[in-house]
């Protein structure tokens, strides 16, 4: 099997900093020769946002990767059933799933996927609201329980992004077996009394 990495964007609305973590993967996958696909969060597609997406489809030509973007059934305001269809596929296919605080991580832990989750933002952009501020997102219960497992790798710094993509290259797996079916018990499955 290749080696492919999937980026699920984040809701713009949330965090204005995709293309910027877009490009930092896009280069590390052109150097090792790695499939890189990037999903666009179907957000990015409305007007308020497109912006976003024209960047990300800007540095897709740049470095040649596969930009999945959404469309919208205008009839229904819903994905339509190809791009769900593709999506799905990119997402199974993958070897290396990254997103920022998405709870598509489980899904990937649960389907034995490699995970990154980014925990960083460009620091550059000061023209953002605290909303849009990673802090928020790392101090949600929920995001830190998904993380205490050891299952979901956490990257802070484009640094460590590019150590925990080679990490994934040489050795393939981020966590044990015994770890991972930990996390799915108890964060994937439904609960039951006993």
């Amino acid at each position: 099997r290749n080696e492919s990495i999937l980026f699920a964007t984040k809701s713009p609305k949330t965090y204005p900093h995709n293309s910027f973590i877009s490009e930092m993967i896009a280069i590390e996958a052109k150097k090792n020769n790695i499939d890189f696909t990037v999903r666009i969060h179907p957000l990015a597609i409305t007007q308020k946002f497109i912006n976003e997406s024209d960047k990300i489809l800007k540095l897709s030509k740049k470095y040649g990767f596969k930009v999945l973007l959404p469309n919208i059934d205008s009839n229904k305001n819903l994905l339509n059933k190809d791009y769900d269809k593709i999506a799905n596929d990119s997402f199974y296919e993958s070897t290396l799933f990254i997103s920022v605080f998405s709870t598509m991580n489980l899904e990937s832990v649960n389907l034995g996927i490699n995970t990154i989750n980014i925990d960083f933002q460009d620091e550059e952009r000061k023209d953002i609201s605290p909303r849009m501020d990673i802090k928020y997102d790392r101090r949600q219960v929920h995001n830190a329980r998904a993380l205490s497992y050891g299952c979901i790798r956490n990257v802070r710094s484009r640094t460590e992004l590019i150590v925990a993509i080679k990490d994934h290259l040489l050795s393939k797996k981020y966590s044990t077996d015994v770890k991972r079916e930990f996390f799915i018990q108890n964060e994937c499955l439904p609960l039951y009394d006993k």
